[in-house]
């Protein structure tokens, strides 16, 4: 008794709540087969009902399922929070998989995957949509899964802070960590329908607040499924497949809106052709935002387009820090073994034992993945990019009594 109180009282201070006892709906992808056959994904999926059979179909986030990876797996099994059982499997895709969002092309909306199931699931229940929008002050709910064999799910409460047709951005009751919480649900507290789909999250001292991708998006795309409903195999989806764009621009970018409809001007004799035109757009932080950072730097996304005209470069200089620092851990699965390298022993403070476990988890190895990330998505014919590695002062305490030597780049 006394346990279960105690229990009780720790989930009421944290703001994470067991979802209530009926089947949850969201689950753990799992690659099979391949090298990492067995070992969870990074993310989330949730259970959505739809008009093809089975009725009922899975949906994540592109930024935390790699397309490559699903492809040469073949098929993905989607794991029950705490027993880690198979509940149902995938070879196939739905609607087109969409991209990571942070690029032009590419928007908060878009980023999202539909598996077609291969049977109904067994122990996950299906969600319905939500018909309308949501609205500034609704109260709402997160269904997760916390840690990898935490409870079959549970739930965050919160309220919608704004919305609009590119993103939803809700501030929860009681700060609380999303890691691995990406593609969540996000659901209207009065109905459990899904007003969205979590793709990120933003941390100050004091709240959290969770960013998602609105649910109408992947609705749209749901219009035009794939293989009249039966779906297409992942393969045909895999970036190497001769003649085949990863996004079918007559079904998800139509659907969504991506781009510009618009045919580019030509110039009409005489008249000499268009200029390019650089622009750049802030999407977070928003215009009037307060930051308080409890660190130095804070986060910000945007998009960088030219528009129609002759190409004109862009130049973008990469800076990563190679300080000793950086081969502490960073505290996610940068490596996408499985497993968030950490400290051999958290509790002392000698450098030496501050290193990651897992030096692929190290913040090395996350400056080094974003920058693979942001020139993975430039385009080579109008990029120039440049290089710069620095590394802090080291303490006055060094190795054989010589002096410190000063801050270097290169």
């Amino acid at each position: 008794m006394r346990r279960d109180w105690l229990l009780g009282l720790t989930l009421l201070l944290s703001g994470l709540q067991p979802a209530q006892a009926e089947q949850p709906a969201v689950a753990r992808p799992a690659l099979r087969p391949g090298p990492q056959a067995g070992l969870p994904a990074r993310g989330l999926v949730f259970m959505l009902s739809v008009d093809s059979a089975p009725g009922v179909a899975a949906v994540g986030t592109a930024h935390t399922l790699p397309l490559a990876e699903i492809a040469r797996a073949g098929r993905v099994d989607f794991l029950l929070g705490e027993t880690q059982r198979v509940a149902a499997s995938s070879q196939r895709f739905l609607a087109p998989p969409g991209q990571p969002f942070g690029s032009f092309e590419h928007p908060l909306r878009a980023d999202f995957m539909v598996f077609a199931l291969d049977a109904a699931p067994e122990g996950l229940r299906a969600l319905e949509a939500a018909r309308e929008p949501p609205v500034p002050g609704q109260r709402v709910r997160l269904w997760g899964i916390s840690g990898e064999r935490g409870r079959h799910q549970d739930e965050l409460f919160g309220r919608v802070e704004r919305v609009d047709a590119a993103r939803l951005e809700v501030v929860l009751d009681v700060p609380h960590t999303l890691e691995g919480w990406g593609g969540a649900p996000i659901l209207a507290a009065d109905s459990d329908r899904v007003l969205g789909i979590l793709e990120a999250q933003d941390s100050v001292p004091g709240f959290t607040k969770a960013i998602a991708a609105p649910i109408d998006a992947i609705l749209a795309a749901l219009g035009q499924p794939l293989g009249s409903g039966r779906g297409e195999a992942f393969a045909t989806f895999a970036t190497d497949t001769p003649g085949r764009p990863r996004v079918d621009p007559g079904s998800l970018e139509q659907a969504l809106g991506i781009g510009d409809p618009r045919p580019p001007r030509s110039a009409a004799p005489g008249e000499s052709a268009p200029t390019t035109v650089l622009s750049l757009a802030i999407d977070y932080p928003a215009p009037g935002a307060l930051l308080a950072q409890p660190t130095c730097g804070i986060f910000v996304s945007g998009r960088a387009s030219a528009l129609p005209g002759a190409l004109r470069p862009f130049e973008v200089m990469l800076v990563i820090d190679t300080s000793r620092s950086t081969e502490e851990p960073s505290g996610a699965d940068i490596d996408g073994d499985g497993r968030i390298g950490g400290r051999p022993f958290a509790s002392l403070d000698f450098f030496f034992l501050r290193l990651a476990l897992d030096p692929g988890d190290s913040i090395l190895a996350a400056e080094i993945a974003a920058a693979r990330q942001l020139v993975g998505r430039l385009d080579p014919r109008q990029t120039r990019i440049g290089l710069v590695a620095f590394s802090g002062e080291p303490g006055r305490d060094t190795p054989g009594g010589r002096p410190p030597p000063p801050p270097s780049s290169r």
